[in-house]
């Protein structure tokens, strides 16, 4: 009893000697990241990123991945995390753009898969993962031993993210207990449209062929909500042309009332110039008369002025 109370003591003085030491080292690697690596913790970090990341072919220790995971929990513009191990081999070097004396192996194992499944937790940006080529279960072919940890913990994130499209597993050493953990969580989760498990020749096929049929169904959901979306961006594209004809009639009908109160106000105002005109002629031609009339009495008078002093002689 003693013993045992004492290993298990030694167990957990191990494992806080074993968090403290992998706390520090991700201490000491945030302060000391330097090249690609670096830019790339810096842009992730500033939650404004470019959309894809590409890292296969990084050399990455457990304590990087780690830190990568922590600084990508927060950014909502990272939309695609690429992490698959590049075969030694001239094809891809050629592909992927590599040199000769460059590193090319991205060993992954189970505790980079629950990394990223913890950040599948937080992070709703992220639609595309790709771990392909990747050991994910640390299998070992002489002993046939496998590692599900990393699998475990994918399995209870897929069941909660609602926003991953796509994740590429292709050569990651999965046999038949990792495929029913991935069909399990595809069961209850209707977001994920592609998953890609080839070249995992020891997954069983009944494993395989439920994966399709719930990405099937799940293609399914996802194309009726984007037709719906498509529907529904008709519908108020079609209110805002209806919207804008009606403002168009309507400001047309303003403008055709405006049009005819001017043509009555410009005729009525014609029709006042004209009266105004009338008025004045009249007025002119009263005056004119009036002076006629004063005009011929004043000469009457004269004459019956001069006619009146002849008589007196």
């Amino acid at each position: 009893m003693k013993l045992e109370k004492e290993r298990l003591k030694k167990q957990e003085e191990d494992r806080k000697k074993e968090e403290e030491k992998r706390s520090q080292e991700e201490i000491q690697q945030m302060n000391t990241l330097k090249g690609e690596y670096d830019n790339m913790m810096i842009d992730l970090a500033s939650g404004d990123s470019k959309l894809d990341y590409k890292i296969s072919g990084l050399d990455l220790r457990p304590t990087q991945i780690r830190v990568l995971v922590k600084v990508t929990e927060n950014n909502n513009t990272l939309k695609g995390l690429s992490m698959r191990r590049i075969r030694d081999s001239s094809k891809f070097r050629e592909k992927y753009g590599l040199r000769k004396n460059q590193k090319v192996i991205n060993h992954l194992g189970p505790k980079t898969l629950i990394a990223i499944s913890k950040l599948l937790e937080f992070n709703k940006s992220i639609k595309v993962i790709d771990l392909e080529n990747n050991n994910l279960t640390n299998y070992d072919k002489d002993k046939n031993t496998y590692d599900y940890s990393g699998i475990q913990t994918m399995y209870k994130a897929l069941q909660k993210n609602d926003t991953l499209l796509e994740l590429n597993l292709c050569n990651c050493k999965l046999d038949e207990k990792c495929g029913d953990f991935i069909s399990a969580a595809l069961r209850n989760n209707t977001s994920l449209i592609c998953l890609d498990i080839t070249e995992n020749p020891k997954m069983s096929l009944n494993d395989v062929r439920k994966c399709q049929d719930y990405l099937i169904r799940n293609k399914k959901i996802y194309d009726d909500e984007r037709y719906r979306e498509f529907q529904e961006r008709q519908r108020i594209r079609n209110e805002d042309q209806t919207s804008t004809i009606q403002m168009q009639d309507k400001e047309k009908a303003i403008t055709a009332q405006e049009g005819i109160e001017q043509r009555m106000n410009a005729r009525r105002f014609e029709l006042e110039q004209q009266w105004k005109e009338e008025l004045d002629k009249e007025v002119k031609l009263k005056e004119k008369t009036v002076h006629n009339l004063m005009k011929q009495a004043k000469l009457l008078g004269k004459k019956k002025g001069k006619g009146g002093g002849a008589k007196k002689k």
